[in-house]
């Protein structure tokens, strides 16, 4: 990024080292959502209409993942996001540009890559540009849609275009995920699973609050999966520093189907290990616990039938 930053003589925060732009970057007390999120507001513009870079960032996330022990992921970016409104580079060049990176990651490092693209809360217009992308790319390395909040929408209350394309999404068959429950509450959890018919949730934190809720989507219902960030569920003041009152110690209690992400590691400086570390240092995991995660994680992948099964396989092998 800083790199990008000097090329283009584009400032960020004055910053001449990584260090210096970590100290404006990394979130490293407890904040808003809406704060958290406000350095892409900075940082996005530099790589706007740059396809080497964008490529470029495709191809270096399959290798920090690799280096980790990673053997399949699945990123999430809004393709609208990195190319400017009747530009000259377009939302299907971006991703083109994106497999392009990950598939040449996914050659140089062993690690499996997949796409999610994604609405934006408060950029609605875009909604039918990301369904007709997946409908698109369905077979070369787009497997489902997310959607999320920026700077100037994180409240989680996605607009009617985006809730139409996630119901006609699931009608296709094309996989879901959406934000919610990290600065909504229960029943905005309840919202994307019930109307939105996602099967999986980002954060959902906060689903716990609501007994009748929690009970019937995370206790009975086993189908849902919950996408849980530990280092981003405490800087996003989502969930409160006390351990004992984290969702995810009620998960665990109950044998939520959930797994451990890192959210975005840009703004938390973390990676999976450092998260897995927090969740046994700081909830008490254990190392089964962790595997287990990861075996709901593989299982609720967006893969097709054929490759999730050899991902559960390999997951199966590394059985504490």
């Amino acid at each position: 990024m800083l790199e990008i930053a000097k090329q283009k003589n584009v400032s960020l925060y004055g910053a001449t080292t990584v260090e210096e732009l970590k100290k404006h970057v990394v979130i490293s007390t407890p904040t808003t959502l809406a704060k958290m999120l406000e350095p892409f507001d900075h940082f996005l513009p530099l790589f706007k209409d740059n396809l080497e870079a964008i490529e470029r960032i495709a191809y270096e996330q399959c290798q920090d993942q690799a280096a980790r022990g990673v053997v399949y992921f699945e990123t999430r970016y809004s393709p609208n996001l990195f190319c400017t409104d009747g530009g000259n580079v377009t939302s299907r060049q971006v991703v083109d540009a994106v497999s392009r990176g990950l598939a040449r990651g996914e050659k140089d490092f062993g690690v499996m890559a997949r796409q999610l693209v994604c609405c934006i809360r408060g950029l609605e217009k875009y909604a039918e540009d990301v369904l007709a992308i997946a409908i698109e790319y369905r077979n070369r390395g787009v497997v489902g849609i997310d959607t999320a909040g920026a700077s100037y929408g994180a409240d989680e209350q996605y607009g009617p275009e985006i809730i139409n394309i996630f119901q006609r999404a699931a009608k296709l068959g094309i996989p879901t995920t959406a934000h919610a429950g990290e600065s909504g509450d229960a029943k905005q959890v309840e919202h994307v699973i019930e109307n939105m018919k996602v099967s999986r949730v980002g954060h959902g934190y906060r689903i716990i609050q609501d007994n009748a809720i929690y009970a019937k989507h995370a206790i009975t219902n086993k189908s849902i999966h919950f996408e849980a960030c530990p280092t981003s569920s405490i800087m996003t003041s989502s969930m409160p520093m006390d351990s004992y009152k984290h969702a995810i110690k009620h998960w665990v209690k109950d044998n939520v189907n959930f797994s451990l992400s890192t959210d975005d590691p840009t703004c938390f400086d973390n990676d999976i290990i450092k998260e897995m570390e927090v969740a046994m240092k700081t909830y008490g995991m254990t190392v089964e616990q962790l595997w287990q995660c990861q075996l709901n994680a593989a299982k609720s992948s967006f893969l097709s039938d054929g490759e999730k099964a050899a991902l559960i396989k390999i997951v199966m092998k590394g059985k504490p």
